[in-house]
């Protein structure tokens, strides 16, 4: 094996297995979690800025929705949504949502559908299996 070779597998294997840890972090409470249904308490609103390439700062404010739920432990729980509106819907408060949590650490709960967080972990991992294909394969078909 050469060196080349080497770097390359180092390279495949980290790239897949940090890829595939933050995929399964995405997609865990999806798979394994419970669901419930919570309530809407409140809007918390978080400032953005961009820096623009011509020197000017864009200023924006998204709007996340806090929901209450209730877990098997029947404590009550806060979470707050990854999805940001720019203008707060005209929700009322108590409008249900869907909640999925951990019961092991009900913190670790989310409102939203599954996102997009997993995407670009996936093509990462992708990628890392490519890699280790490209590198495992020759290797293989010289035996």
């Amino acid at each position: 094996m050469t060196m080349t070779t080497i770097i390359l597998l180092a390279i495949g294997f980290m790239g897949t297995l940090l890829s595939g840890a933050a995929v399964w972090q995405a997609v865990k409470l999806h798979l394994v979690g419970q669901r419930t249904t919570g309530v809407l308490l409140y809007w918390q609103h978080t400032n953005h800025h961009r820096w623009l390439g011509n020197g000017r700062i864009m200023r924006s404010r998204h709007y996340h929705p806090v929901v209450r739920f209730e877990a098997s432990d029947n404590a009550q729980h806060h979470v707050v949504s990854e999805l940001a509106y720019e203008e707060v819907p005209n929700w009322p408060v108590d409008r249900p949502f869907v909640v999925r949590y951990d019961p092991k650490n009900p913190r670790n709960a989310t409102i939203d559908p599954l996102d997009s967080t997993w995407i670009f972990p996936a093509i990462f991992l992708f990628g890392g299996l490519v890699v280790i294909y490209a590198t495992v394969y020759p290797l293989l078909s010289a035996l």
